[in-house]
């Protein structure tokens, strides 16, 4: 692979990046489940790409708009040991490769501030992402009946409740 080094870019861990089309590794890891976060793209290039990646088999992938860099989160399956990566397409930038063995391990002291905006017929939940955080849990509180009448788990840092009565206040 080759290596990229740009001086350029919004943030900084994704200015560099490997020119991966055609390569591929391993990892050694305990079986298990995993979320693996691919960071792909490159905030000079001119022109969108089509950058692949096979996971354990699993084909993933993203399209990249000029000069910028994407985010794809999935789950991957251990059950040999071995997670394995092999990358195709042209301009094939990865910047960075995220895995996370998946726990269920809450912190409930944690504060966020949370955005809201609604539409015609939903609400959109939106916070920053809070580093060592893989997943969350968000709940809907009733006031009617003072029980959280809704839960659910996301893996981005957004939610989008299409399940609302939106009033005028």
């Amino acid at each position: 692979a080759e290596a990229v080094e740009r001086e350029i870019g919004e943030k900084e861990l994704n200015r560099d990046f490997l020119l991966m089309d055609g390569n591929k590794f391993t990892v050694k890891l305990e079986n298990g489940c995993y979320l693996v976060r691919v960071y792909a793209g490159d905030y000079v290039d001119e022109g969108d790409v089509t950058t692949t990646y096979i996971v354990n088999g699993v084909k993933n992938g993203a399209w990249v708009h000029d000069g910028t860099v994407t985010e794809r989160i999935f789950e991957v399956e251990v059950t040999d040991g071995v997670m394995e990566f092999e990358f195709s397409g042209r301009h094939c930038a990865i910047n960075a490769i995220d895995i996370a063995m998946m726990q269920d391990i809450e912190a409930p002291n944690v504060k966020v501030e949370v955005t809201a905006k609604k539409s015609e017929q939903s609400v959109k939940l939106t916070w920053d992402k809070i580093d060592g955080v893989y997943g969350y849990f968000v709940k809907r509180f009733n006031k009617q009946n003072y029980e959280f009448d809704k839960k659910v788990d996301v893996i981005l840092e957004e939610y989008t409740d299409t399940d609302v009565d939106l009033s005028e206040k």
